[in-house]
């Protein structure tokens, strides 16, 4: 469906099922691509369950020519109803031995369409409905980013994050928990970073805008849940080389250490979600990983499993040096379903988050009574302490986790 010229969209074929199912078609329908995995991929994150019935995914021309039966009458499979089919596997794969593989990563459908009526349709959407507010593929530049990279994504792709790399379990158990199912004032807090390594600040805005969420702010908002992403390879091994970087999968587990050591204060809200570290297309910014987070979760939550009545809001946590250097912040605000809420660090100026609060809808924490107390631990400085023990601040080791210890004196060769 994209030719080589047009501006890439992963998940055009995904949506052209989902239309045709929405219109009340149970069809068969062929996925013919050159890239089976991803394919695979684009519609288990795109298609509910019941949408995924009798597509089936391959790379073989074979496939293709005996699926839309060039040149002949239509077959007696083809003229057979689909529910007659239902004993194919969803996403089955071709055993034929010619293989040519198509020269485009995206994907190709061709359908043969038989109507069925609508009350045998899944369910359509209701009023409350979730409806994915993305548009077109953007370019962002941000605190991750900054001035020396841009960030391409789709933002209609939704397979950042799935069921696989994001653990969405911990947010209906605290719905229901908190029996949240019909309220309005559901959220989510995300907080990206190359958390190379964790330490507890990490943790500490989370748990005060949650703390702020809860007593605070009117309306009260239920966080559900607590997501870290930690920023993709490609970016992280940039910025600080060979010697200082930690691969994301080091990083998510010790992200994840560091949560239990924590305890239940954390543990009971907070995941780690692999969905951006294990992008397949390399590095992306803040602004479209919430966005395709929302997404996620909502249609999740909203439309396929009936969690919630209303979608949820994502907001995206940061500290004020990062406000501060990054624009986009400001501007995630404007979007539906998406908030942003700044805490207040030692050292940054308060200029800009004091005119943003005035004329947008970003949430400033300014810890006005913490700010004698507060004490300011950052990964640099933890790196530079596993290579000149003897030079660093005595406050860093208290800041240091168990399992970020063993890590990091393996990783630099100390006992």
């Amino acid at each position: 469906m994209n030719r080589k010229n047009e501006t890439p969209s992963h998940n055009a074929g995904a949506r052209f099922i989902k239309a045709v199912r929405q219109m009340g078609f149970r069809n068969k329908c062929l996925v013919f691509t050159g890239d089976e995995i991803r394919a695979k991929q684009i519609l288990q994150s795109e298609l509910r369950s019941k949408e995924q019935e009798y597509v089936l995914v391959s790379e073989e021309t074979s496939d293709l020519r005996s699926f839309v039966n060039f040149d002949q009458k239509p077959t007696h499979a083809q003229r057979t109803d689909a529910e007659n089919s239902s004993k194919s596997k969803a996403f089955q794969t071709s055993t034929y031995p010619s293989k040519c593989k198509t020269s485009t990563n995206f994907l190709n459908i061709v359908q043969n369409m038989e109507p069925y009526s609508f009350s045998e349709a899944s369910s359509k959407p209701s009023d409350n409905s979730y409806k994915s507010t993305n548009t077109t593929a953007e370019v962002y530049h941000g605190a991750s980013g900054g001035k020396y990279h841009q960030s391409y994504i789709n933002k209609n792709t939704g397979i950042m994050h799935n069921h696989l790399n994001t653990d969405v379990d911990i947010l209906v158990q605290n719905c229901k928990k908190k029996n949240m199912t019909n309220d309005r004032y559901n959220c989510v807090l995300l907080t990206t970073g190359s958390f190379n390594p964790i330490h507890p600040l990490h943790f500490q805005n989370l748990v005060r805008v949650k703390k702020y969420f809860e007593s605070e702010h009117q309306p009260r908002w239920n966080v559900l849940a607590g997501y870290l992403s930690p920023t993709h390879d490609s970016y992280v091994h940039g910025k600080l080389g060979e010697l200082d970087w930690i691969p994301a999968k080091d990083r998510c587990r010790l992200c994840e250490g560091a949560i239990e050591h924590e305890g239940p204060e954390l543990s009971s809200w907070l995941r780690v979600s692999r969905g951006e570290s294990e992008w397949a297309d390399g590095f992306v910014d803040f602004g479209p990983v919430t966005e395709n987070l929302r997404d996620f979760l909502n249609n999740t939550l909203v439309d396929e499993e009936h969690v919630l009545r209303y979608p949820l809001c994502v907001v995206y946590v940061c500290g004020l040096d990062h406000f501060n250097k990054c624009s986009y912040v400001e501007n995630m605000t404007k979007q539906p379903n998406m908030s942003c809420a700044v805490v207040y660090r030692t050292g940054y100026e308060e200029q800009r988050i004091t005119r943003s609060i005035q004329s947008s809808d970003v949430i400033y924490i300014p810890l006005s009574k913490e700010r004698g107390k507060l004490t300011d631990v950052s990964s640099t400085q933890i790196r530079q302490h596993f290579q000149n023990p003897s030079a660093s601040k005595a406050n860093i080791k208290a800041n240091i986790y168990p399992i970020v210890d063993e890590y990091m004196r393996k990783k630099y060769r100390r006992k």
